[in-house]
């Protein structure tokens, strides 16, 4: 496989036996086969090997903790179009689908669970300070990873999309106090929230079609609107327009007017925004026309009796 990633820059010198395992499961897996696929089936098989040989639920699971922290840690040394990328998260994902136990005989904790990964997503999350072109470009592949896994079926994390839109398109104002450029930082969370929209709204457009009553209090606050449209409902068809409204604008001025440079001018959007830009709001078309689609097609088969 070309432009090999080499995963022993994780190591530490403070390292433990489990990270090493990890670590050396998850290279030994990417470099020695010849295709992303291939790959993603010998890092499945040799992890749930490792675990299931184990016999101890314990030492499984202090493993196990390691393994997704070389997973998370590895985003901020693969790019995000590099196959790897790709592969981790189709190897996560099958992970979750085969099931089964952790280990043999102990029903604690379930592969379907993915056991501690949510904990360690939140960590990672919460950890982001967006500030050098470093941890920008950490946080764009680290989001790439995350909503790729929620496009996949992983549900559960959805509400990061929701976080991270909400900021980029319904918060106020983005010139926050900074040691870096913050143009550059806004354009890192547009990629970031259109990133979501493109692989996940088809999620994000079934929310806002269901009704209200299909959520709880909790899950209402929790994803709550910005301040630029406060007053529309967290999961509403209002609050999915308003964000493409948000995102044709960009498109449209090519600049945004929540962030001035010295002279007071709009600051220019990048060409490579732009497009990331232009392709959420072609994807969040595509979920609204295919949900019209099977509306009419709903009403068609009613008119005509056809069960």
């Amino acid at each position: 496989m070309s432009d090999k990633i080499n995963f022993h820059k994780l190591r530490r010198p403070d390292s433990c036996e489990h990270e090493l395992n990890a670590i050396h499961i998850s290279s030994q897996a990417f470099t020695s086969q010849p295709d992303p696929a291939a790959a993603t089936t010998e890092l499945v098989r040799s992890l749930r090997k490792h675990c299931t040989k184990n016999q101890s639920f314990n030492t499984a699971d202090n493993f196990l903790f390691y393994f997704w922290m070389t997973l998370l840690n590895a985003q901020r040394i693969i790019p995000i179009e590099h196959p790897w990328h790709e592969a981790l998260i189709v190897a996560v994902d099958d992970l979750r689908r085969a099931g089964g136990p952790l280990v043999d005989n102990h029903t604690e904790n379930l592969w379907g669970n993915l056991p501690g990964l949510s904990m360690l997503i939140l960590d990672f999350w919460a950890d982001f300070p967006d500030t050098t072109p470093e941890e920008i470009e950490d946080c764009k592949r680290w989001n790439s990873f995350v909503s790729g896994l929620v496009a996949r079926g992983c549900r559960w994390w959805i509400v990061y999309g929701y976080y991270e839109i909400r900021e980029a398109l319904e918060t106020a104002s983005h010139d926050k106090p900074t040691s870096f450029d913050p143009a550059t930082v806004f354009e890192c969370k547009l990629w970031v929230a259109t990133q979501w929209l493109i692989r996940c709204g088809g999620m994000l457009f079934q929310d806002a079609t269901k009704s209200l009553e299909s959520y709880t209090a909790q899950e209402v606050g929790s994803v709550g609107p910005g301040a630029l449209c406060k007053d529309l409902p967290a999961f509403s068809i209002q609050r999915w327009h308003f964000r493409l409204s948000q995102l044709m604008e960009l498109a449209d001025r090519k600049s945004t007017t929540r962030l001035k440079d010295r002279a007071a001018h709009e600051v220019v959007m990048s060409q490579s925004s732009l497009s990331h830009v232009d392709q959420a709001i072609a994807a969040m078309h595509k979920w609204r026309s295919s949900a019209d689609a099977e509306s009419q097609s709903s009403d068609d088969k009613d008119s005509s009796g056809t069960p």
